[in-house]
């Protein structure tokens, strides 16, 4: 089964999501935004079982749901939101697998930079 992964649990009521798979909470309580190194740690050793068709409910710190969106995406080649959008839940999937670079970041040929 699929699992949703949620950056933190808190006082929203995630159960609306549940239809996509089962809940997994990497956090609880309070996270000192700061604390990136230790946050890291912590969301790594709770994504360590996750598969490629996991879902990530980014949520709670954005610094906490980019690092997790991060750890999946290098984990899987992939990566699978769940996003709230007008009252729903909406899936998007992202393949970085055959990326080669980021047609935002490459330079124009003229480019004098």
């Amino acid at each position: 089964m699929r699992r949703v992964f949620i950056p933190n649990r808190s006082r929203h009521d995630f159960s609306n999501a549940e239809r996509f798979g089962e809940l997994s909470f990497l956090t609880s309580g309070l996270i000192n935004r700061l604390e990136t190194s230790q946050m890291c740690r912590v969301l790594e050793k709770g994504l360590e079982k996750s598969s490629p068709e996991d879902l990530l409910l980014p949520s709670s710190l954005t610094i906490m749901s980019v690092l997790a969106g991060v750890i999946l995406a290098m984990k899987h080649g992939r990566l699978n939101l769940l996003v709230f959008c007008d009252g729903d839940y909406t899936e998007r999937n992202i393949d970085f697998k055959d990326l080669k670079e980021l047609p935002l970041c490459q330079k124009k040929k003229n480019s004098k930079d």
